[in-house]
């Protein structure tokens, strides 16, 4: 499981990524709350997650 902070909320994922450490890297992932959301990377670093509609 990879659990995300992003603006003051946890967010659970059940897949176990490994964003690159150079370059961008965007997954969509469905959390534990069953709510769709892209997850932006930039060098390895979390840049944001958007939930999607």
């Amino acid at each position: 499981m990879k659990v995300f902070q992003f603006n003051n909320k946890t967010y659970q994922f059940a897949e176990d990524i490994t964003p690159p450490a150079t370059g961008g890297f965007t997954a969509t992932l469905v959390d534990g709350n069953n709510v769709r959301c892209e997850v932006v990377f930039e060098n390895g670093e979390l840049v944001y997650i958007k939930e999607l509609a």
